[in-house]
């Protein structure tokens, strides 16, 4: 029960709501016997790119970067800058950049990754292969720029008005209620964060916003991978195997060639 989070929303009582959660959950233990998660100390390959060929017409691309938590401080700057760089579409940076003057991917986007103990902030997008590279570059540029000087008073505004309206948008049922308020509690927060949110939000400033971009995002930091055949695109590593989902290739007997069925048959007894 220590890892249970519950929330009700609808007509219920506190009493009825108490039975209710006896009922469906009375019979688990008070506490789990689990192994504790230890934090994530460093992510692993900051800067480095990694590539794998597939036979496509398109290069599918995602990118990773160190977050922070949601209980930090600034989680509430890093939301508005996510949301000018990347997560608002049209009114983004990348999806200006990369469809909207160039035409070289049909959508990118940027997103905030909360998990408690790795936290990310990750991008995605898929281009042609002669185009992929060029798009990484100006992902790369866009994230440099940002770091530099965080959003302008117009963009830091806009994503504002955009977080705080949205908030509003998730609470139209009961159901929706019930979820929200359960996601805060996994996240951590107490049941009057949903009224402080938007407080919060409103409260960056364009410097407060400028000073975590900085602290923040570092283009030099990015961990890139590659999926398919990018023209002119050039990886620190190449993979001849998906780790976790196929097998590594082994050396046949008596030779040094490895074996290339292995390179694509899934390992049906990895997680």
């Amino acid at each position: 029960k220590e890892n249970l989070n519950v929330a009700i929303a609808g007509d219920m009582t506190p009493e009825q709501a108490k039975a209710f959660v006896e009922k469906v959950f009375g019979k688990l233990t008070a506490q789990a016997d689990t192994p504790a998660v230890p934090d994530t100390a460093e992510l692993q390959n900051p800067g480095k790119s990694f590539a794998y060929e597939m036979d496509n017409p398109q290069t599918h691309i995602i990118i990773g970067h160190e977050g922070i938590s949601v209980n930090d401080p600034d989680w509430p700057a890093v939301q508005l800058i996510n949301y000018v760089l990347g997560s608002g579409g049209f009114d983004s940076r990348l999806m200006t950049e990369i469809r909207e003057k160039r035409g070289l991917s049909y959508g990118v986007n940027s997103y905030l990754s909360d998990l408690q103990r790795a936290p990310t902030i990750q991008a995605s997008l898929s281009a042609s292969n002669e185009n992929a590279a060029q798009a990484i570059d100006l992902l790369r540029s866009e994230w440099q720029k940002m770091s530099l000087t965080g959003p302008s008073d117009e963009e830091l505004q806009n994503a504002k008005d955009y977080l705080t309206g949205s908030l509003i948008l998730s609470l139209t049922s009961t159901g929706s209620i019930a979820s929200v308020m359960n996601g805060l509690q996994q996240k951590g927060f107490g049941p009057n964060y949903i009224n402080e949110r938007n407080e919060r939000l409103r409260a960056v400033t364009t410097e407060d916003a400028r000073v975590v971009a900085g602290r923040l995002l570092n283009p030099d930091r990015l961990m890139v991978v590659a999926v398919g055949q990018p023209t002119g695109f050039t990886a620190d590593t190449v993979l001849n195997y998906i780790p976790g989902i196929t097998n590594p290739p082994t050396a046949a007997p008596d030779s040094e060639e490895t074996n290339n069925e292995n390179d694509t048959k899934p390992n049906m007894e990895s997680p």
